[in-house]
């Protein structure tokens, strides 16, 4: 399986496309993660947080729709709403995940990306790969 991890902004659907055909050529699936950070919600009472994290799916689910008929032979794929940390939602080694795949902007420096993608890889125990649109 391969985990596409949403960062959001722009360019995530030209990136969730080339997710999508990392997953064609590995004749894979497609789990398309996304993150609701505590630490951007953390003021948010419960109620308002689930309906942030419902509406994200939603839109994640449409523009996964969208992205797919632009791929041919395109696999399955599903949207997983995480609430947490990026790291946090790799789940483990156990689950099967062939590569995780970053999409979108990254507000960070160099080092902290490259923190990132090690924690990332090290909790997914699997490769980690930017994609840039």
């Amino acid at each position: 399986m391969i985990l596409y991890l949403s960062i959001a902004g722009a360019g995530t659907s030209d990136t969730l496309e080339q997710a999508l055909i990392v997953a064609v050529e590995a004749e894979t699936d497609l789990r398309y993660v996304a993150v609701v950070d505590d630490q951007q919600f953390g003021d948010v009472d419960n109620a308002t947080r689930d309906m942030v994290a419902e509406e994200l799916e939603f839109l994640l689910r449409a523009q996964l729709i969208a992205v797919r008929r632009r791929v041919t032979s395109c696999p399955d794929g599903h949207v997983v709403i995480h609430r947490g940390t990026a790291v946090d939602a790799m789940g483990g080694a156990d689950d099967d995940v062939d590569e995780v795949l970053i999409g979108g902007p990254l507000a960070l420096d160099a080092a902290a990306v490259s923190e990132l993608i090690e924690q990332l890889g090290r909790r997914a125990g699997a490769g980690v790969r930017l994609l840039t649109g």
